[in-house]
């Protein structure tokens, strides 16, 4: 843009000159190239925007700068200008002199012979981007960070306009697996939350909403919420008022965490993404007293004036507000000074209407070195700053959900596992400060148990084998005592998939731990003193009947008086094995190393089954003993495989072997017996019962079996589950 004095029409120039002063003095690179890519010319721009020369351009290839990533795209734009009349724009990156890329963005044209359309040369105009780039990349980690949290939180999150207590602009998908409903069904009803809330909250929670909403400050209610199907949800509403730069509230963010039972949400928050669109650019030339010479194609897209509506008039009239006249006469001192002048400047349409503009302003000079004239190049940058506005909209919403969630959250890095930022939430749960925190690692606050398992499951994460990953670990708190929390980890990645850190969501569960141990000892204990009444009481009771009815039937046989007994000592025998089996079940617990329990279970069904061959082999390398509760779930596995060999199989010989594969153990029961075709047999209690326990040891169970063949029945644990 510029204004000055009438040019000099004692020496008038042509139109080329004034094209080659233009292209000479723009700050955007101006190029011509054969139809085949090769330079032809470049304007001077191409020394600040590349470090090239003119005429180290001239005569070479373009293609041999582009980035190779970007070559498949530029011939395909190239490709579409050699036959199409139009013109195309392209974003790129492209090799400076220095070896380094930027990005440019270019827009080309054809020019033709006029009889037969054939392509003469390439017309371009590029400007670079780099800094545009920069600020969606900024966007797209805030976003990826933003989201990634807010898929680990096991609560529903909301966006409350602030209007009433029923205006909801987003919920998480989380509503469906804790209250059975669909986010849709919530947006679309805007007496839905009213219908949730339990008639005896309805009224004192309506009103806390209200006032909240009123004054802008943070809410923290518990209450219930009722389901469809009759459910009564307990939860905790904790939520805070975001703000805009100035101060204004914009919306109230926050969570419902179900606190019935503290189960996780099993679906994970997908949020919006933001799209930017491409900038457009205007170059417009003036004389020095600032009428218009020159008005791109850009320009009259930007500006809404075409070619022969701004041409003569004064760019003032045309682009400036009357308001900001000062403004525009201060810039054009500037340039009269020599001096080029850079800026964000609010300009004006055609119709009225006004938008921000990065401009960049300066002198023309003609061959002489005397001023000729201004070229000002403006793009709109209405979008930057949008795209600027979500970025530090969507920080702020990072932080204010970072430290406002109800549960543990901690970012960290994932090669050193040293804490990058912790929240309120982890910090009362580990007993540290903030700074002490931010010097120690993961690994510092667990328990050194379950160090090996978090390393193997963040080794998974980094080769891409999973997303996320679920774990109860114990930790080590400040004062030395031991918790448990409920650990769910994700990977943040750039937008070039470079890893920046992890996201650790971490649920307090000591409490839950404590009474699962109390109601485990309980029931132990129970099973242990049902085992020795059993035993000592009935058992021997049915013992001693058993021999005194053998001993009646030799007196009797010897008498001479033989009454067959037979059918009723066999039926006393087999109610006294199966007595003892059930004994030896309800005593499965960690009284004793895993391998030592499978010797006594095998030789118990030894006793059983004096006529069958039952056979134990333990390979090398098998642990003696299994920690947490895979040894007792595994001894109940085999059982039930060794009452089904000895009820059913019909078996000669039962092999039992112990074995270790890499990163898991191998249990299998093997049998001779008639076996079974496992597509025409319908699943009993006793095999769903164990494929139900494999499961909770993340193992897997492979079934082999034909008729005729005998029956193989293996089960595999990773070592991990067991630890």
């Amino acid at each position: 843009m510029g204004l000055t004095e009438e040019p000099d029409t004692r020496k008038p120039r042509g139109n080329e000159e004034l094209y080659r002063l233009l292209a000479e003095h723009s700050t955007d690179m101006i190029s011509k190239h054969a139809p085949d890519g090769v330079y032809t010319y470049a304007s001077p721009a191409c020394r600040t925007l590349l470090g090239y020369a003119p005429e180290e351009l001239v005569g070479r290839d373009a293609y041999e700068l582009f980035h190779p990533e970007d070559c498949e795209e530029i011939r395909r734009i190239h490709t579409a200008i050699l036959e199409h009349p139009d013109t195309y724009t392209v974003a790129y990156r492209i090799r400076r002199k220095d070896g380094s890329y930027t990005w440019f963005e270019t827009t080309s044209r054809t020019v033709r012979e006029p009889g037969t359309g054939e392509v003469l040369e390439i017309i371009t105009v590029s400007r670079d981007i780099t800094e545009r780039k920069k600020v969606e990349a900024k966007l797209r980690e805030a976003e990826a960070r933003y989201r990634t949290l807010i898929e680990q939180i096991p609560a529903v999150t909301y966006i409350d306009a602030l209007d009433d207590v029923n205006s909801a602009i987003y919920i998480s998908p989380q509503a469906e697996s804790m209250l059975g409903t669909a986010p849709e069904e919530w947006l679309a009803d805007p007496e839905f939350f009213v219908k949730l809330l339990h008639a005896d909250d309805r009224e004192s929670v309506l009103a806390e909403h209200a006032c909240a909403n009123k004054t802008g400050t943070p809410l923290k209610l518990e209450y219930r919420l009722t389901t469809r199907e009759g459910r009564v949800v307990w939860v905790r509403d904790e939520s805070v008022v975001v703000r805009d730069e100035e101060g204004k509230p914009r919306f109230r963010q926050g969570v419902l965490l179900d606190i019935s039972d503290r189960r996780e949400a099993e679906e994970r928050v997908h949020f919006q993404a933001h799209l930017l669109e491409q900038v457009q650019a205007a170059v417009i030339a003036t004389d020095m007293q600032g009428r218009v010479t020159h008005w791109n194609e850009h320009a009259e897209k930007l500006y809404g004036w075409t070619c022969e509506e701004a041409m003569g008039r004064l760019i003032a009239d045309l682009t400036v507000e009357p308001d900001k006249g000062g403004v525009a006469e201060e810039i054009m001192q500037t340039l009269r000074e020599g001096e080029t002048w850079e800026g964000e400047f609010v300009v004006r349409r055609k119709d009225g209407t006004t938008f921000p503009a990065q401009v960049t302003d300066s002198l023309i000079r003609d061959s002489e070195g005397r001023a000729a004239g201004i070229v000002g190049v403006s793009t709109d940058i209405t979008e930057r700053r949008r795209t600027e506005e979500e970025l530090r909209e969507s920080e702020e919403r990072f932080r204010a959900f970072f430290e406002t969630a109800a549960v543990g959250a901690a970012l960290a890095d994932p090669t050193t596992g040293r804490f990058l930022q912790v929240n309120e939430n982890l910090r009362r749960f580990l007993g540290y400060g903030r700074d002490e925190l931010l010097g120690m690692t993961i690994s510092d606050v667990t328990h050194s148990d379950d160090r090996a398992h978090g390393l193997e499951g963040l080794e998974r994460l980094l080769r891409g084998e999973i997303r996320e990953y679920a774990a109860e670990k114990r930790y080590v708190r400040k004062d030395g005592r031991t918790v448990w929390g409920q650990l769910a980890v994700s990977l943040v990645r750039d937008a070039r998939g470079r890893v920046l850190h992890t996201v650790a969501i971490t649920q307090d569960i000591t409490e839950r731990k404590r009474l699962e141990e109390s109601l485990r000892e309980i029931r132990n204990a129970e099973r242990r003193r049902i085992a020795r009444d059993l035993h000592d009481v009935v058992l021997q009771d049915l013992a001693g009947a058993l021999q005194g009815l053998q001993a009646t039937r030799m007196e009797l046989e010897s008498s001479g008086r033989g009454i067959d007994l037979e059918q009723e000592i066999v039926a006393l025998r087999g109610a006294v094995g199966s007595l003892r089996n059930a004994i030896y079940d309800l005593r499965l617990e960690k009284d004793q190393p895993f391998v030592k329990s499978v010797e006594s279970l095998v030789e118990l069904n030894r006793q059983l089954t004096p006529e069958r061959d039952i056979r134990l082999s333990v390979c090398d390398g098998f642990p003696p003993e299994l920690p947490g509760a895979a040894d007792v779930e595994l001894l109940r596995v085999l059982q039930e495989a060794l009452v089904n060999a000895r009820r059913h199989s019909d078996a000669r010989r039962v092999d039992v072997v112990l074995s270790v594969a890499p990163r898991e153990v191998q249990v299998e029961v093997a049998d001779d017996g008639v076996g079974f075709d496992p597509a025409s047999v319908r699943e009993g209690v006793g095999l769903s019962g164990v494929r139900e326990r494999v499961a909770t040891l993340d193992g897997r169970l492979e079934l082999e079996s034909a008729p005729g063949g005998g029956t193989s029945v293996r089960v595999c644990v990773p070592y991990a589950a067991s630890r």
